[in-house]
């Protein structure tokens, strides 16, 4: 590609992705059927669900009882359960689910009923990526999931890359009290009296507290400290303030890196410069040890989650 075909490629994954410099979004909580609420904006789609609800993952269909009305009087629509709903990514497809009532005699039996309410996700598209983790699930699962404080149970489809990752699955685990359910081979009809389909955000990598349900980042990350024991919640000490200098090998690399680090030593700090290893409980305790962090942009800043407060 020539320069211009790079920046106009680059602009437009950005206006597909809805990241060119857009404000945050608001969510309603309108109620389109008896028990049933829309709480989308235009970046996804959310919707509350209370009353006899039936999950059949073989059919990937959500039956909802026939005396709740849906709107317009239709039988049934479809929803891509994903923090970003116009992502299409071939590789990692987000999986539609149907919300239907059914048809006489359709209504499923019951295979497992749990008396907590559910909160149904995808983790496909972009959420292979790890500032897309952080931003498409971790931060929309606390907004959406943290109100239930654990008694709550975790339906994720598009788990398959997920499911091998022990250290996403460790933050997953954090939010529910209950084992995960993995939609990609559930068999069961699964029943709830209430379930959330789809996640809340206002943007990326951002809390916007001042709309509801009024949490904020300083509560995320101090909700990821917990998941990983972090003992240091905020810079506090007056030693000489340690700077970690995140280096690269192959992409995103420093080119003078040794000289920012000797600069950075002139100017007073302590300075670690070390590449970020695959294993996020070391990176979260090293991360948490410092008081500043530098690096080229790209998804490695992600790691800020894990600074004190005033790093």
């Amino acid at each position: 590609l020539n320069l211009g075909q790079s920046v106009a490629l680059g602009l437009r994954i950005m206006i597909s992705l809805k990241l060119d410099g857009e404000l945050p979004l608001k969510y309603s909580k309108i109620e389109i059927a008896k028990s049933i609420y829309n709480c989308s904006n235009a970046r996804s789609d959310v919707y509350e669900i209370n009353g006899d609800i039936r999950v059949a993952n073989n059919l990937s269909t959500i039956f909802v009882p026939s005396s709740l009305q849906l709107p317009n009087g239709s039988a049934s629509w479809t929803i891509r359960p994903y923090f970003r709903k116009y992502a299409r990514i071939k590789l990692h497809p987000v999986r539609e689910w149907k919300i239907q009532t059914p048809s006489l005699g359709q209504f499923p039996n019951c295979s497992r009923h749990f008396n907590a309410p559910a909160v149904l996700f995808s983790t496909g598209a972009f959420s292979m990526n790890y500032f897309h983790a952080f931003t498409d699930i971790f931060i929309p699962l606390y907004l959406t999931a943290r109100q239930f404080d654990g008694n709550v149970v975790l339906l994720i489809s598009n788990f398959l890359f997920w499911r091998k990752l022990k250290y996403y699955k460790t933050i997953l685990k954090n939010f529910t009290r209950y084992d995960i359910v993995d939609l990609d081979v559930e068999k069961d009809v699964l029943c709830f009296s209430n379930l959330i389909v789809g996640l809340t955000s206002n943007k990326d990598f951002s809390i916007n507290p001042l709309e509801p349900p009024h949490y904020s980042m300083t509560g995320f990350t101090q909700f990821i400290r917990n998941v990983y024991s972090l003992k240091r919640d905020a810079v506090t000490d007056v030693r000489k303030p340690r700077m970690l200098l995140i280096s690269r090998k192959k992409t995103r690399v420093l080119m003078n890196e040794g000289e920012v680090a000797n600069m950075a030593r002139e100017l007073g700090f302590d300075v670690v410069v070390e590449e970020m290893r695959s294993n996020l409980t070391s990176v979260a305790l090293v991360v948490n040890s410092l008081d500043v962090m530098v690096a080229v942009h790209g998804a490695g800043l992600t790691n800020m989650i894990f600074l004190p407060e005033k790093a």
